[in-house]
């Protein structure tokens, strides 16, 4: 567990069902309130973590500290969601600072997002859909990601296809990424481009799928150096909606890209 050898007991009814607590925390902030956190890894390539994860909530009436997250000996494996029950005495609940300590065989950790609920409370969602490691993006292994009320957003699976020029010299090593942008603003950060180990050869084509939570309506395709060889030669990319638009395409051309 969290390492504690105190808990705040509160009365509620016998059937378990958590009003008392609800209304004494709603009455009062400073009373613990038991949370329903479910955690979701994100399905792509090497996104499961075996580092210990830590929760942190952050609220009106202060933060939590860490609470180790553990229920199994899998935990946060690609693609799965995992479910605990929390106490936290923070009033309403604002933020989540999730993240991991980097320990472990494979430690680098691709979160989707957090759902939080609670008894006489709209649930929240929080939305993060980037890498947490060292040797991704900026190299952190811990996010504080801000709360949105009301239903969650559902997710529609984009099919992105990268084409590499059919030129001299035009693969790349290098690790490509590609941001979706949507409605209000939004945008899916960073998002790397793999399905093996050499996509972006020459005259390549590159297929994934990717869950994203609003219309997409713009891409950008990101490169970074890394390797022999990180200049690219990219040709059209085209973002399809596989789910509620299946026909629907976006189409782009992406020029020469070259890191000096």
């Amino acid at each position: 567990g969290d390492g504690a050898t105190a808990r705040v007991l509160l009365p509620g009814p016998l059937d378990g069902s958590g009003s008392a607590s609800a209304a004494a925390a709603a009455a009062d902030p400073k009373q613990p309130r038991r949370y329903k956190l479910e955690v979701k890894t994100s399905d792509v390539r090497g996104a499961g973590t075996d580092a210990n994860v830590t929760v942190t909530f952050i609220g009106s009436a202060g933060s939590s500290g860490p609470h180790k997250l553990e229920s199994s000996k899998n935990d946060f494996e690609r693609g799965s969601c995992c479910c605990f029950e929390l106490d936290a005495a923070v009033g309403e609940v604002q933020a989540l600072r999730i993240g991991h300590d980097n320990t472990g065989l494979g430690p680098s950790w691709h979160l989707q997002e957090a759902l939080v609920s609670s008894a006489g409370m709209a649930p929240l969602q929080f939305v993060a859909n980037r890498w947490l490691a060292v040797d991704e993006l900026d190299g952190s292994t811990y996010v504080t990601l801000k709360a949105s009320g009301g239903k969650p957003t559902p997710t529609t699976k984009y099919m992105i296809q990268v084409y590499t020029s059919d030129l001299r010299g035009a693969g790349t090593d290098a690790r490509v990424f590609i941001k979706l942008e949507g409605q209000g603003g939004k945008d899916s950060g960073p998002l790397r481009l793999e399905n093996s180990k050499n996509n972006f050869e020459r005259g390549a084509q590159v297929h994934r799928r990717i869950p994203y939570r609003w219309q997409a309506a713009a891409s950008c395709c990101i490169n970074e150096p890394l390797g022999a060889a990180p200049a690219a030669t990219l040709g059209r990319f085209c973002v399809a909606c596989s789910e509620q638009q299946p026909n629907s395409v976006l189409l782009g051309v992406i020029p020469h890209i070259s890191h000096k």
